[in-house]
């Protein structure tokens, strides 16, 4: 007889799993949906979800400008707290239908002096936006209805 991974009840017709085989099947599968939910969830973002934000430095920020008749700029640095918590909000915008024209950019206010001399940051986050090359406003706010009536303005 086999005693393996199972045992035989006083009815030989009965096959019963220990509880502890049950327990490890179980915990098995939870591992698998778990991984494979992730999975999905990293292709989602790779393929179906694109961010149509672009990090830029001085040199490529004034390309952009000449390049494109509409542009939304964020200024941020890596130690601001607002502007990370404000990033996948602008990140959302730039997927916007109504957007569709502008031009999103991320600038680091610390690594990239002549853009932000060029808008006047003083304060991060600062948002500006840009119509066929030339300022149009700037402010610095961590409200997305704010950088969203700037952006229409353009739009």
């Amino acid at each position: 007889m086999f005693f393996i991974a199972s045992s035989y009840c006083e009815n030989l017709n009965e096959f019963v799993l220990p509880k502890i085989v049950l327990h490890f099947l179980i915990w098995q599968l939870i591992i698998v949906q778990t991984i494979m939910a992730y999975i999905w969830f990293i292709l989602n973002r790779i393929y179906f979800c694109t961010i149509m934000v672009t990090k830029v430095t001085d040199a490529e920020f004034f390309d952009e400008l000449k390049n494109n008749d509409r542009v939304a700029v964020k200024f941020y640095a890596d130690w601001c707290g607002n502007c990370r918590l404000f990033a996948p909000k602008f990140n959302r915008m730039s997927e916007k239908d109504e957007y569709k024209g502008v031009k999103f950019l991320d600038v680091n206010a610390e690594t990239n002096p002549e853009a932000r001399k060029l808008v006047g940051v003083q304060n991060l986050p600062t948002f500006a936006v840009f119509k066929d090359g030339e300022l149009v406003t700037a402010d610095f706010t961590s409200k997305e209805d704010v950088v969203d009536k700037m952006i229409q303005g353009i739009a």
